[in-house]
């Protein structure tokens, strides 16, 4: 992997547990942020 920065990329968020607690709310508010993201435990409608 390249240590590099590129201005064009978008953040990435990891939401361990996304099926739990806030997890669900706060991986759609990242993603209409326009985050990447990278979720552990997600239902499929997530």
């Amino acid at each position: 992997m390249s240590a590099k920065s590129n201005q064009n990329s978008r953040p990435t968020a990891v939401i361990a547990d996304a099926n739990f607690y806030v997890g669900p709310e706060l991986a759609r508010q990242l993603a209409g942020r326009g985050f990447n993201l990278v979720l552990g435990g997600a239902k499929p409608d997530l």
